[in-house]
């Protein structure tokens, strides 16, 4: 507007070249606006010049009054710092009208000639007319700067996000596009849509019934409009977007019109259906070598059963007595047996684990009875280490809502570990504690000194124990794995933490909703308190 204005007014008036000037309150100076007949120099000449009101030449009480007129440069003292430049570009004279409103001067039309001059009558009356109208395009320019900031924001975040809109007149029969729309689906930006259709006729046959019941419920019931759907392209492919939208309606209550927005997720799709795929792989394959497993647990068990049962004969002297060497040697045999069955059968059980196939029969359980039982178990398998148990425990102990034989089995396997770590004569703690958000079950151990080693891989199904127990046992630590395992599906935790110099301590977190209201009270029949202190694992 203001670069018409400069020309206009240059047809006006014959071999004169015209500039709007705009002047920056905030910064204390001018500020180039237009001036398309003066050399590129120009504008970076004017906004270095500073503007205020005692300013001899671009005074505001001056400019105001009326049009300021310097017919000669050269003579006029004020024109100092800006004189060569002018000169240089054939600028001999100069007069301004000041442009303003309001009574705030908002800038400044100045009119440059080659000669020695000044304005007539009619020069004058046509560049106030000039000033004013250029006034009202800064004043109406500065008042639509922040419209026009947030509608370029609009745009710019639009493009970034690849985000098509369409807007669709449901009383006029109109569409509108955006051109990243039109791209989305193949056509070039100059095309317009089919005046009055929507996307129904571009969606996959599959989505269509789907799309227009969203569509139909967000137009009558006011319902979300949010879906996904296929598109088809020019060529014949499907892209996968997401549309949503937002309808206006009439007094009444009629739609008339319906805007929105779409995003190719196209890409998003297909990384979801890799990452499906790879889950489905990975599931087929665990359960193929949970199945494996299993199987050969299960070919493995007969022919072991054989050996033990056969080195049984043996040691007992059925056939023909034997020699105190041969004896030992079947004991070896026999509990070699017996550890490589015990192997079989955790396998089998990891692999139903991992499987799915154990069931849990939640009931109420004693956890005096069950820790009891433990301990017993454990004191039955151990025939030759034998250390000092040490029990701290509530009363009373709590009854917890739990699977009996699957908590009974993380106990054994958690004592179990801690009397095969820790060497002949150690100790053995349990603490049983109720914290306001778990059930706190630690069992620790005073194993040997290098045991910081174990506490980050013990956990693992596959890890050996043979630097701590290679002199006591060879048993792989899938004990704890399966423990593990089968305090996670009781919503707790376990966690096995690593003591310098005094062996490792196992935990063991059931969560609150394990001890409901009513439940906390002393088990009948226990005999866990006749082991404290004494020499019984």
């Amino acid at each position: 507007m203001l670069d018409h204005i400069c020309r206009l007014f240059g047809a006006l008036s014959e071999r004169s070249r015209c500039s709007i000037l705009q002047i920056d309150h905030a910064g204390g100076g001018l500020r180039y606006g237009a001036g398309p007949d003066l050399p590129a120099e120009y504008r970076t000449v004017i906004d270095a010049i500073p503007f205020g009101s005692s300013d001899a030449f671009w005074g505001t009480d001056t400019v105001k009054r009326d049009a300021l007129v310097v017919a000669d440069i050269v003579s006029d003292p004020a024109w100092g710092g800006f004189r060569e430049f002018a000169l240089a570009h054939g600028i001999r004279s100069c007069w301004s009208c000041p442009l303003v409103t309001d009574g705030t001067v908002h800038g400044i039309l100045a009119v440059h000639h080659a000669e020695r001059r000044g304005p007539d009558d009619r020069e004058v009356s046509i560049a106030r007319r000039l000033a004013s109208l250029a006034a009202v395009a800064i004043l109406r320019q500065r008042a639509d700067e922040p419209d026009l900031r947030n509608a370029e924001r609009h745009v710019l975040a639009v493009q970034g996000a690849e985000i098509g809109l369409w807007d669709w007149d449901i009383e006029g029969g109109t569409l509108y596009w955006s051109p990243l729309l039109k791209s989305m689906v193949g056509m070039r930006p100059e095309e317009e849509p089919v005046p009055g259709t929507t996307f129904k006729s571009l969606l996959h046959p599959d989505d269509q019934e789907r799309v227009e019941e969203v569509l139909q419920r967000h137009l009558t019931e006011r319902q979300p409009y949010d879906t996904t759907c296929r598109l088809r392209r020019s060529d014949g492919s499907y892209c996968w977007i997401r549309v949503k939208a937002q309808a206006t309606w009439n007094p009444d209550g009629q739609p008339i019109r319906l805007a929105g927005c779409i995003h190719d997720i196209t890409d998003q799709k297909r990384a979801e259906d890799e990452l499906r795929a790879a889950r489905d792989a990975a599931e087929t394959a665990s359960r193929t070598k949970s199945q494996f497993l299993a199987t050969l647990s299960q070919e493995l068990r007969a022919p072991l059963n054989t050996i033990l049962g056969m080195s049984e004969i043996l040691k007992d002297g059925v056939l023909s007595p034997l020699s105190a060497r041969y004896q030992g040697s079947t004991t070896v045999i026999q509990r070699s047996g017996q550890q490589l069955l015990g192997l079989i059968d955790a396998i089998v059980e990891m692999a139903r684990l991992e499987a799915e196939q154990v069931e849990f029969h939640e009931e109420e359980v004693a956890l005096a009875v069950v820790l009891d039982e433990a301990i017993q178990s454990v004191r039955r398998t151990q025939q030759e280490v034998r250390h000092r148990l040490t029990l701290d425990l509530p009363s009373p102990l709590p009854v917890l809502s739990a699977d009996r034989r699957c908590l009974k089995q993380v106990l054994i396997n958690v004592l179990g570990e801690a009397v095969k770590s820790t060497p002949k004569d150690g100790r053995i703690a349990v603490k049983v504690s109720r914290s306001g958000v778990a059930l706190d079950i630690m069992v620790e151990d005073s194993g040997p000194e290098d045991a910081e080693d174990v506490a980050p891989n013990v956990l693992h199904p596959l890890f050996r124990l043979e630097k701590v127990m290679a002199q006591w046992h060879q048993d792989p630590a899938l004990g704890l794995f399966i423990s593990k395992v089968l305090v996670e599906r009781h919503g707790g935790t376990l966690q096995v933490e690593s003591r310098p110099g005094r062996g490792k301590a196992i935990y063991i977190s059931l969560p609150a909703e394990r001890l409901p209201a009513g439940m906390v009270r002393q088990a009948n029949g226990s005999r866990v308190w006749r082991h404290l202190a004494r020499k019984v694992i």
